[in-house]
């Protein structure tokens, strides 16, 4: 809702507020750092506010269900900055403009497909696709964490998160397209990077006959507010932290008797 609301704004301010928050690189290089973050809100038409919130909409409830929305803020806020940082980076360099002047490159770049280089300097670059790229980024990072209590579940979704990135990337290096690829890369690094550093996890132990224990682990960087193991699994299991809980028979039947998963705990 918020891109609507930022979207309707700069539509009655005649497109200012794009104008003065679009990444822009001409902009950047005299230091106007705000359009590293400002770009995340702003869209460039109507059509563009739709597929990106189209997008967010199919995502981003499931990111809020596993990690809580604190933490999809901050994955969201994160992923955006570094798509557009990274962006930034590649198609300036530490060079700068020289680096950029007209017909110093041809035909199609990574950076903004279908762009010649001293062109993509002046190009404005927005939109909340880079943020969007970094949820998909913590699901990935969830199906991989969870996947021995996913199951096949898991691997469906891994693998169709993983031909949705790449159907992203190979649409955005189609000619005349300009999309700028290293955005969404960026974006989707930095979803992968936030969330696996801050997000939730769970350990596995085989117990022997056919049962695990499974019992929370602390994130990496534990943020306050952690989310309740029960609530992220929709199981009974791992009430609390280091407390272990053999699992059902209903789920030694679906883990396979205990074939997957780690080493055998020592008694």
């Amino acid at each position: 809702w918020l891109n609507v609301v930022v979207f309707v704004i700069n539509a009655m301010w005649g497109n200012a507020l794009n104008e003065a928050g679009a990444k822009l690189d001409t902009k950047l290089l005299v230091g106007e750092w705000h359009r590293l973050f400002t770009p995340i809100f702003l869209h460039a038409d109507l059509f563009h506010l739709m597929m990106n919130d189209t997008s967010l909409s199919n995502v981003g409830p499931f990111v809020e269900a596993v990690y809580g929305w604190s933490r999809f803020f901050l994955i969201y806020l994160i992923a955006g900055v570094a798509g557009n940082l990274l962006s930034f980076t590649r198609s300036v360099g530490i060079k700068g403009l020289a680096n950029l002047s007209p017909g110093s490159a041809s035909g199609r770049s990574f950076v903004t497909s279908g762009v010649a280089g001293g062109a993509r300097a002046a190009i404005p670059s927005l939109g909340a696709s880079g943020s969007v790229l970094g949820l998909v980024g913590a699901l990935v990072v969830y199906a991989l964490r969870f996947r021995l209590v996913l199951g096949q579940s898991g691997d469906r979704l891994l693998r169709d998160l993983c031909q949705s990135v790449g159907l992203i990337f190979v649409y955005g290096l189609l000619p005349g397209s300009r999309i700028d690829n290293f955005g969404h890369l960026g974006g989707f690094v930095g979803g992968l990077a936030v969330s696996y550093l801050t997000g939730p996890r769970v350990d596995y132990r085989y117990v022997g006959d056919g049962y695990w224990r499974l019992y929370r682990a602390r994130p990496i960087i534990d943020l306050p507010r952690r989310q309740d193991l029960d609530a992220l699994l929709k199981t009974n299991a791992g009430r609390a932290e280091s407390r272990f809980k053999r699992w059902t028979a209903d789920w030694r039947a679906r883990y396979g008797q205990g074939r997957r998963g780690r080493t055998p705990a020592r008694k």
